[in-house]
């Protein structure tokens, strides 16, 4: 897990957590690029065992919440934006990366 750094303090990102686990960072780092993101913000890590890393999205009212499932832990990204191709092209840009 990771803090905060000026690579991923951008304007978009808002949060009370400044902990990141590294699939996270990666999942924002992507996020941040797309133009029609508005807003990323952070949740709280959990700690858990077993599984294997992948997205998985939900849509909100605002955009879409997704839990970024590491190896050892799970962390919550919201990610504002009115554009509902973006969980794709999130996934297939994370899964390019991975």
């Amino acid at each position: 897990m990771s803090k905060f750094s000026g690579l991923l303090g951008s304007k978009k990102i808002n949060s009370r957590h400044s902990t990141m686990t590294e699939d996270a960072k990666l999942l924002i780092s992507i996020a941040d690029a797309e133009e029609s993101v508005t807003k990323i913000v952070l949740g709280v890590v959990k700690n858990v065992s077993g599984g294997k890393p992948h997205l998985k999205f939900n849509a909100i009212p605002a955009g879409f919440s997704v839990k970024v499932r590491g190896l050892g832990d799970v962390q919550e990204v919201f990610i504002y934006t009115k554009n509902p191709n973006v969980p794709a092209s999130l996934q297939e840009a994370f899964d390019r990366k991975k």
